[in-house]
């Protein structure tokens, strides 16, 4: 019975991520909630197999005709201890060839490694909120509630969550002693703050639901001034929320509705990050239905995005300013491509560091610039 019960609600989320266009976390959260899953191995189940299928898409028969109940038979029939990267290999990669080829262009010798890497479970991470606990201190909170995490080294604000009680569900994610955050996401709030020293204007510019911010204004020690910035209300709105839940009070939101709420900040910023709209090449792993709706267009459409939020937002630079420009993609033309055109155009901007961060490291793909304007 259980079997067929999985069998079937399994179906119901691949075939809602795969045709209606539905991201997989909001589908395996609807049904969680809607058909009322309340038995913990069939949520476990889910939970695991409904990434497998879409990791392995293409192996499945995905794309190519198959049924959804006949990929969701192939997914169930394969133990769990066996799939982690299992069906991935350099001659069988589980990608449209011309995003292959892309890769193998833009991304270079090491694609093969990351191909690898993007077939296997994603780590979870979390950061201390180190306003509200110390990491030692919540790492004990966590353990009363049955949550097994472990320290990261060279990361001391770091958790990685080996397993027990799922992290949403705890008191300490309740009352804001966390937050959830990649470990490669964690690190560009230091990297644009480097040179910090207590004073000056920081704006997050494509705040979206605002872990950057978050993440800005606790190394800022909840003092100073941080604008998060957006197109999307909604998200400012989440951002309010998650704000007040950590105890974050030096963070003000500023929609972006029209041009001139960016132009009256030309020359007033001290700290920018630009994280930008990008392809989410570099969270396959995480969001793995991403690829099915990845096509060279959209790709293309994005990196203009990307050009002209540059070219726009950087005036809100003022001299000696820092600006950081951030993707959570692996392809040099949304990186390092982006950054050398924008230079060759805006010769009062120089480029102090880049880093690229790469899946096959254990986190997410980023990548992050930055740049200080004469």
């Amino acid at each position: 019975m259980k079997e067929k019960q999985l069998t079937n609600l399994l179906a119901v989320v691949v075939r809602r991520v795969a045709t209606e266009d539905v991201y997989l976390d909001r589908a395996l959260r609807d049904i969680f909630k809607d058909k009322k899953v309340v038995d913990p191995n069939i949520r476990r189940a889910l939970s695991l197999y409904a990434p497998f299928v879409f990791r392995s898409w293409y192996a499945l028969g995905g794309g190519s005709g198959e049924s959804i109940i006949n990929i969701v038979n192939k997914a169930l029939e394969i133990p769990a201890e066996r799939i982690d990267g299992g069906n991935v290999t350099p001659e069988a990669p589980d990608f449209p060839q011309w995003f292959v080829d892309l890769a193998k262009d833009e991304v270079g010798d090491s694609w093969e490694q990351e191909l690898i890497a993007f077939s296997q479970r994603p780590k979870r991470y979390i950061r201390t909120n180190t306003l509200q606990i110390s990491t030692r201190g919540l790492v004990d909170e966590l353990r009363q509630q049955m949550v097994v995490v472990r320290n990261v080294p060279e990361f001391p604000d770091v958790l990685e969550v080996a397993g027990g009680k799922e992290i949403f569900g705890t008191v300490p994610f309740k009352a804001g002693l966390l937050e959830v955050q990649d470990i490669s996401s964690q690190q560009v709030a230091p990297f644009l703050l480097k040179d910090y020293k207590g004073s000056g204007l920081v704006v997050d510019a494509c705040a979206g639901n605002g872990g950057k911010s978050l993440h800005i204004g606790t190394l800022m020690g909840n003092k100073g001034r941080i604008i998060s910035m957006d197109l999307y209300p909604q998200k400012l709105e989440e951002l309010k929320r998650r704000a007040l839940k950590a105890g974050i009070s030096n963070v003000e939101t500023r929609l972006i509705d029209t041009t001139k709420v960016v132009k009256r900040m030309y020359d007033k910023v001290d700290f920018l990050l630009l994280d930008v709209p990008c392809s989410g090449t570099g969270v396959f792993r995480r969001n793995p239905e991403s690829k099915l709706r990845m096509t060279p267009e959209s790709i293309e459409s994005v990196k203009q995005q990307q050009a002209d939020i540059l070219s726009r937002y950087s005036k809100m630079v003022k001299p000696g300013g820092v600006l950081v420009y951030a993707t959570c993609s692996i392809l040099h033309s949304e990186n390092r491509g982006q950054v050398d055109a924008f230079l060759a155009a805006r010769p009062e901007f120089t480029l102090e560091e880049d880093s690229s961060i790469m899946p096959s490291s254990g986190g997410d793909g980023f990548y992050m610039a930055r740049l200080r304007k004469k």
